[in-house]
């Protein structure tokens, strides 16, 4: 039985949500803060600083107990 969506179509989608928050100029981000409070006019993210890591924890039916 499949529920939800699986590690790499989970990873890409946050992925996309990501880049479109860091290409939005109108956005604060913990870049763009830091930028302002070091004297610049930046808003936005840094497109190269992406990184998505999907874990999923599953169980088996052999799995031991009390592990």
């Amino acid at each position: 039985m499949r529920v939800g969506l699986g590690p790499q179509e989970a990873a890409q989608k946050i992925t996309a949500l990501a880049r479109e928050r860091a290409l939005d100029r109108s956005r604060q981000t913990p870049f763009s803060v830091a930028a302002q409070d070091a004297g610049f006019r930046y808003y936005g993210g840094k497109l190269d600083d992406i990184t998505v890591v999907v874990s999923y924890i599953t169980t088996t039916a052999n799995s031991s107990a009390g592990i």
